[in-house]
């Protein structure tokens, strides 16, 4: 599991680096990787919650900022503390043109999946698919 979200950063920080914010492309990937992360925590609950399996844990709106924030700190204290994002960068740097394709198109498709499974969510009605 480390490995996949060590890869999700560098294709994060990758994107960054090449994009506007390259001054600032691990802290702006580390930022997103929390985001992604807490939206996946968003819509497993939600699905959860919505097939009554466990209550649903953010009654008010604080509840939530707090657990995204949370996911935002600790990906920014995993990946930027002891400059851990160098070290990942240089073991996928070596990547070929194919797997560079290939990872980039993975990356695409799960961000795209984690906004639209918000909707997903939002839709879904217990009992009913």
């Amino acid at each position: 599991m480390k490995n996949i979200f060590n890869y999700l950063f560098y294709k994060l920080y990758s994107a960054h680096k090449k994009g506007s914010m390259n001054d600032i492309a691990e802290f702006a990937a580390a930022i997103n990787f929390g985001l992604l992360i807490a939206i996946n925590f968003f819509v497993v609950f939600g699905f959860l919650a919505k097939l009554n399996v466990i209550p649903f844990f953010y009654s008010n709106k604080y509840q939530a900022g707090f657990a995204v924030i949370a996911c935002i700190i600790l990906s920014i204290m995993y990946f930027l503390l002891n400059k851990r994002y160098k070290t990942i960068f240089e073991i996928y740097s070596q990547e070929s043109k194919k797997d560079k394709l290939r990872g980039n198109i993975i990356v695409v498709s799960y961000v795209i999946v984690s906004f639209l499974s918000i909707f997903a969510v939002a839709f879904f009605r217990s009992g009913k698919l």
